[in-house]
Parts: structure tokens; C-alpha cells; sequence
């Protein structure tokens, strides 16, 4: 086994943020009165339930978060160590959805636009909309906010994720709710969700778009968990999910896409054959390597079924077709969760995820050249209170952890 040193140095920034995620599968923490405990009067990052980020080929990072019914976006060009003032998205108010895994995303393309999707929570419950906006002049304006799924029906359209190639093609993904609509409407039996997709290119920001096509993945999806995304080598998008096997089997399913309108085939990628009546918040983290002229994809999950649970790697060479052995990283009485993927910029894997002793949460790395030999796990951080979700941030000048915790200081910790 490949082994950490003893130290990695911990460069934690001082600038005021919080977070609000649950550590937990789905359980949440109350919220109510999170923003006139710390006195929010104005946009501040230090309101936001939850932040994502994304890092630019230049190093600078964005970070995407919301106060009150708007989206803020703003970023750090000396990895957090001093903040630009906030962008605001809406200008028009409404309500976003901003807790565990469903929240704002934000991405780049290679000239440097930004790309936002976002879920626009309606008054009836469980229903929402896939909203998607953009800027090609670094944030100081951005395009209308567009309404993603094309069926114009007060359905369930959540849990959105989207990726954005070099060249500014933009790929979203969401769980969707419109053909469980119409099976209940027929009296017809469905189970979970359905995964809808859209591919489209953006136009200038101040020329109005319609909802680009849809596309109908597949159905059985579980119906509140976060998808995992990677683009392979022609840049065609792959999909990692929590699907619906059997009689409630709630494992994991790859597919990659034929094209930006058609879906390929459906491959089973875990068996740990976890039963459960219900949808967990625990969705998978999917990760593209080049290897020459070939790809691997790295993907790491929860599962908690009882011969089996806690948290586990495999990857594959050929899109699903063969895995290799599944590795059994973290048992379930450690409370590990919602593991993320990220590559150094000399191409090395690692592998964050978080865990809960009762007390402290806390955050594991291990690392690998390539997913066949993984250091062991060593602890990097840990915390007190409400604590979001780990996302590693690649950046050139050395790997970074975002670690939002609820009313502390923003954290970007080094790990590489």
C-alpha cells in the first residue's frame, strides 16, 4: 500500500461562510432562524446554506451560493485567502434550493464563461424546475434565467447536475417526476424517478433561448439522490446513479450516452444488494482518467445493506462492461458519507469523504496513482455542529478541500 506522510499542511482561510448540510442519510438539522442567529442583513456568504465551487484554467476559483430567493456567485484569486464582492444571478427573486445533495451548480468552459443551474423550488410540494443562467463577461451580468425541462407541467424536477465541455457545451442532468405523474394518472404502476437530460449551446447573454430538448434517459432511479457525471473521450456525457433493481434493490447503474440525444445502455456498476423502502441522499461520485488513449472511470458509494455497508471504490476500463474488484474503504459504524473524487494536476487520484463518532464530524483522504493500490485513510480535518458535504477543488497550483461548516470560517484545506 502506498502511504501518506505523516503531515499534510492545513491552509485553512479566514473569510466569514457557513454551511447547512446534513451529514447523514437525508436527516436534516433545524434551520429555522439560521440567518437572523447570525444577523444577515445583506448578501453575504456567510448566510448561504451550502456553496459549490468551481476552479478555472487561470487558478482563479468561483464559488456559487444563495441568500434569501437569490443566486450569488463570487471568487478568490489567491485560493482564499481574499474574496471579489458577490454577483447576484436573479434578479428576479425565487425560491432555490440549497441543502445536501441538491443545490446550485456552477461550471466553466476553456474561455472562461460561467455556467450556473439551479433548482427553483415551486409552492406545491415536491414540485420544482431545472433553471440554468450564464455570464461571458466574468459575472458582471448574466443572461435571463432559463427554465431547463421542456414539459411545462407542475411536476417534480430536482436533484439537477451539469457539466460544461472546453468548447462551452453544456450537459444537465436532473431526476424527474413527469412519467411517475402519468402512470399514476393511468393507474399504472411506476417506481422511483425517471433521469432526464439536456445538451445545448448558450448564445449571447442578452439573446433569449427556449428550454432546449429533452431527453428521456431512463426510469427507476431512486428519488433523491445526486447524480455522478463524467464526459468520456469524444466528450459525450456518462451518468452514474442510485436505480431501482428488482424489489427495491437501491444500487447503482452507469450509462453512457450514444449521442447528446440518445441514451446507451444501462450497466449495473454495485451489488451490494441493499434493500431499502426508501431513497437514502446518498448519490454516487463519478470520475474520468485518461490513460493514454484510453479511459478509466473511478466511482465511489454508499450502501448500507447488512452484509454489506459503508462505503466502496471500483472502476472500470470499458464504460461498466467489466469493474474491477469493489473495495470496501470505510465501514458503516464510522457514518461515512457522500464521497467525492477529484486529480491532481500530475493526474493522481484522491478520494475525500466525511464521517461522524457521535460528536465531531470529520473528513478521510486517501490517495492512488490509478484506483489499483490506495494509501490508507488519514484524517484531515474535523469539526463540531452542522457540517456540508466535501468536494475536492482541482486546482494547477495544488489540490484544495472545500468543507463548508455552518457559521465558521470558509475552509479550503490542502491536500495535495
Amino acid at each position: 500500500m502506498i502511504k501518506l506522510p505523516a503531515f499534510i499542511f492545513l491552509f485553512l482561510v479566514g473569510v466569514s461562510s457557513h454551511s447547512a448540510g446534513s451529514p447523514d442519510h437525508g436527516a436534516t438539522h433545524a434551520r429555522s432562524g439560521i440567518n437572523s442567529q447570525i444577523g444577515c442583513t445583506e448578501a453575504m456568504i456567510l448566510c448561504a446554506k451550502t456553496v459549490t465551487a468551481a476552479v478555472a484554467e487561470s487558478g482563479r476559483i468561483w464559488f456559487a451560493w444563495t441568500v434569501g430567493q437569490h443566486l450569488y456567485i463570487n471568487y478568490s484569486d489567491d485560493r482564499g485567502l481574499s474574496f471579489s464582492p458577490p454577483f447576484k444571478v436573479n434578479q428576479v427573486p425565487e425560491k432555490i434550493a440549497a441543502r445536501g445533495e441538491n443545490r446550485p451548480k456552477i461550471a466553466l468552459d476553456k474561455a472562461g464563461n460561467i455556467y450556473l443551474s439551479w433548482v427553483n423550488n415551486l409552492p406545491q410540494k415536491w414540485k420544482a424546475n431545472i433553471r440554468f443562467a450564464w455570464s461571458d463577461n466574468q459575472g458582471e451580468s448574466f443572461s435571463a434565467p432559463l427554465t431547463i425541462n421542456d414539459d411545462s407541467k407542475i411536476a417534480s424536477h430536482s436533484f439537477n447536475e451539469m457539466l460544461v465541455s472546453d468548447d462551452g457545451q453544456v450537459h444537465i442532468g436532473w431526476l424527474d417526476g413527469r412519467r411517475a405523474d402519468l402512470a399514476r394518472e393511468q393507474n399504472q404502476a411506476y417506481k422511483g424517478s425517471a433521469i432526464y437530460f439536456a445538451s445545448f449551446k448558450t448564445k449571447s447573454i442578452t439573446q433569449a433561448i427556449s428550454a432546449p430538448k429533452n431527453v428521456h434517459l431512463t426510469d427507476g432511479s431512486c428519488v433523491c439522490c445526486r447524480l455522478g457525471m463524467a464526459l468520456d473521450l469524444q466528450e459525450r456525457p456518462l451518468v452514474m446513479w442510485r436505480h431501482i433493481f428488482g424489489d427495491n434493490i437501491r444500487d447503482h447503474a452507469l450509462l453512457a450516452m450514444d449521442s447528446a440525444d440518445r441514451a446507451g445502455k444501462l450497466t449495473r456498476v454495485s451489488f451490494e444488494n441493499w434493500k431499502i423502502e426508501g431513497c437514502p441522499h446518498h448519490g454516487p461520485s463519478l470520475l474520468s482518467q485518461e490513460r493514454g488513449n484510453n479511459q478509466r472511470l473511478h466511482m465511489s458509494w454508499f450502501n448500507d445493506a447488512p452484509q454489506a455497508s459503508g462505503l466502496f471504490y471500483a472502476f472500470t476500463d470499458d464504460q461498466g462492461e467489466n469493474l474491477s474488484e469493489t473495495l470496501h474503504l470505510a465501514s458503516s459504524d464510522t457514518r461515512p458519507g457522500h464521497p467525492f473524487l477529484g486529480l491532481t494536476a500530475d493526474k493522481k487520484l484522491q478520494l475525500v469523504w466525511q464521517e461522524f463518532n457521535g460528536e465531531q464530524h470529520s473528513i478521510k483522504l486517501m490517495r492512488s496513482d490509478a484506483g489499483e493500490h490506495w494509501s490508507e485513510p488519514q484524517e484531515i480535518a474535523h469539526a463540531s455542529g452542522v457540517t456540508d458535504y466535501p468536494f475536492i477543488l482541482s486546482h494547477p497550483k495544488g489540490n484544495l478541500l472545500l468543507w463548508h461548516r455552518l457559521g465558521q470560517p470558509l475552509q479550503l484545506i490542502e491536500i495535495d
